[in-house]
């Protein structure tokens, strides 16, 4: 079985703009950085097939994955940055798109934007794009991938393969409901979803 495993990122800083606006700089403090360990310590088991890494090209979406990849230590994970830290701007200037890497591939960057970049048409819409995003990360993994999102495209996402798999995928409701360092695996055997099981049980 292949899982795409994904999560919202942990709490970042307000930058006098509110926690409900997009404020693609905005770091996480320290709280959500102790948030996303405790994620990765508490998922540890699921967390260490990961052989895919995708994120969110925004820096609490960087930096919530970077943590839970030195919390987890990945062996043969190869060197990508000169430096990784909790600085934004190391983080902002290296990747303006989404960070995708495959450890025995690492210039492998296929179109994946979908599971993070809103789509203005709709809720469905978006959510479908998502799930298409998810659909290729699973073609690219032989085992397991962790995916840092944000919190509507993974609402609309669940809510959408959720309705696909009970054969309404027309018609869905997308609720308001991951919390930050929550998160969703969608499960795949032979390229179809069979399982979606929600990770909340850590906050």
């Amino acid at each position: 079985m292949k899982k795409v495993i994904v999560f919202r990122h942990g709490d970042q800083e307000d930058l006098g703009r509110g926690d409900s606006c997009w404020s693609p700089d905005a770091c996480l403090v320290q709280e959500g950085k102790e948030m996303i360990e405790q994620v990765a310590r508490f998922y540890a088991d699921l967390l260490r097939d990961c052989t895919v890494f995708v994120c969110s090209p925004l820096i609490r979406a960087q930096q919530s994955l970077f943590t839970m990849m030195d919390e987890i230590g990945y062996p043969g994970l190869p060197q990508l940055f000169d430096q990784v830290d909790n600085s934004c701007e190391n983080l902002k200037t290296r990747r303006p798109e989404t960070w995708y890497v495959k450890p025995e591939e690492a210039d492998s960057f296929p179109d994946v934007k979908s599971i993070w970049m809103r789509d203005p048409q709709s809720v469905h819409a978006e959510g479908a794009h998502f799930f298409e995003g998810i659909c290729q990360i699973m073609k690219d993994t032989d085992k397991s991938a962790l995916c840092v999102s944000h919190a509507g495209m993974i609402d609309a996402g669940m809510a959408y393969a959720k309705s696909m798999m009970l054969g309404i995928s027309d018609a869905f409701v997308a609720m308001k409901d991951v919390k930050k360092g929550q998160g969703v695996v969608f499960c795949f055997e032979d390229a179809r979803l069979v399982q979606i099981n929600e990770l909340r049980d850590h906050i």
